[in-house]
């Protein structure tokens, strides 16, 4: 039986997340509530800081594939200027749009 609650996930699917990244329930179980159902709006940005090599971007980014959420990922310390940032967002978009049409 899962540690990680969330009545819109299948239960296999919080199994597999947390065989994944273990003794990091309550990391998240944050990022669950965070994120709610796959239908509803989430904040539009996540900021997540901590210590270096900590595994932030690895937890966060294997939850969102995990549970097929829809989601951009940008590394603010590459996208350094405006013009970098929205570059990024578009073609990771596009990918996202184009793997839908297939």
């Amino acid at each position: 039986m899962s540690a990680l609650k969330h009545p819109e996930y299948p239960e296999a699917k919080l199994l597999q997340l947390e065989s994944m990244i273990p003794c990091r329930e309550a990391q998240a179980s944050t990022l669950l509530s965070i994120f709610g159902e796959r239908q509803h709006f989430s904040f539009p940005a996540l900021f997540i800081y901590g210590h270096t090599s900590s595994g932030k971007t690895y937890v966060v980014q294997i939850l969102l594939k995990t549970l097929e959420l829809p989601h951009l990922f940008v590394n603010c310390a590459e996208c350094f200027t405006s013009k970098l940032l929205l570059e990024e967002m578009l073609r990771q978009l596009q990918r996202l749009f184009i793997k839908e049409e297939d």
